[in-house]
């Protein structure tokens, strides 16, 4: 947009005693713009809750499509915008075609920048995604659209210019993930807010994403099924384990009868760390599962088989 702001005043010049200067960014924090009801995912700041809410909004308990997704620290954060288009009438007189992009890129090295993070890094580009920033302060950077809002939205990213690639190490550089997106164009930065270290009650820096998993299922009978949960750690024949489940962290649906099923035991291996015995009651014909673990921490994809009854 121009910089021009018409609302029957002119602004005021002055400089408080107390700004909020932004400082070097530290990392950005993605969010689907939308909730799963088309409503506009945002930051209550009438809460009385507000630290634990923001923290909570990270947790594998919260929606996929409610949730924060803070992407790890990165190098060589570039958050430039290009020259605006004008157009120069035969009269000589200027005119304002469109605003410059702004342009956010970032590289995430060593083993924040790996093939398997370009993979869950891929994973937003086909959803309407917007993003918070976040300074070497600790301070969080998002939007108010109105003054006395209590809504603090995350920025818009423009369509179709989020791109991720991963570049490989060579004898002087190290292996790093470049990541670019645009601020929508035409947004108005003029709302943009922040919310101190103070404000939130804790270090924005320290937010971190969930550990994507995975789980395998073997030995399918009517009765049970035996489950490896594995981190994706890069390797194609051995995979980390997920140990320590209990029955609470795990539970088990029936997509044919559309019903949850009782789990009635789960033991791991004492051979086999991260592997799962897990038992339930016959359920009379064959239908297919969906099952599901839910762990602090990580964020493990469901898996889904079919009953051989």
């Amino acid at each position: 947009m121009s910089n021009c702001s018409c609302g029957g005043r002119l602004g005021a010049t002055g400089v408080d005693n107390c700004v909020i200067l932004f400082g070097t960014t530290h990392n950005y924090i993605l969010v689907p713009t939308y909730k799963a009801d088309g409503s506009r995912n945002f930051i209550d700041l009438s809460s009385a809750t507000l630290t634990a809410d923001i923290q909570a909004m990270v947790s594998i308990n919260t929606p996929m499509l409610e949730r924060l997704y803070p992407i790890p620290f990165a190098e060589n954060i570039t958050r430039e915008k290009t020259e605006r288009i004008l157009e120069t009438a035969p009269s000589g007189n200027i005119y304002n075609v469109q605003d410059g992009l702004r342009q956010n890129m970032m590289e995430l090295y060593g083993d924040n920048g790996t093939i398997r993070g370009l993979a869950e890094l891929e994973k937003f580009g086909c959803t309407p995604m917007s993003y918070y920033t976040v300074d070497i302060n600790g301070t969080l950077e998002g939007i108010l659209e109105e003054d006395g809002a209590t809504e603090f939205y995350p920025m818009p990213i423009m369509a179709n210019s989020y791109h991720a690639q991963f570049t490989y190490a060579t004898d002087t550089t190290i292996n790093k993930v470049m990541l670019s997106f645009n601020l929508q164009r035409n947004f108005d930065e003029t709302t943009i807010y922040y919310l101190t270290k103070t404000d939130l009650g804790f270090d924005a820096t320290q937010l971190q994403g969930l550990i994507p998993a995975f789980m395998t299922v073997s030995d399918i009978t009517t009765t049970g099924v035996t489950a490896k949960v594995l981190k994706r750690n890069g390797s194609a024949l051995t995979e980390r384990p997920i140990t320590g489940l209990l029955l609470a962290d795990f539970d088990l649906y029936d997509l044919t009868g559309e019903a949850s099923v009782t789990i009635t035991g789960v033991t791991e291996s004492t051979v086999f760390p991260g592997t799962y015995v897990i038992t339930y009651a016959d359920v009379t014909g064959a239908n297919s599962f969906e099952l599901s673990a839910t762990v602090d921490g990580f964020d493990i994809e469901n898996e889904v088989y079919a009953d051989p009854a």
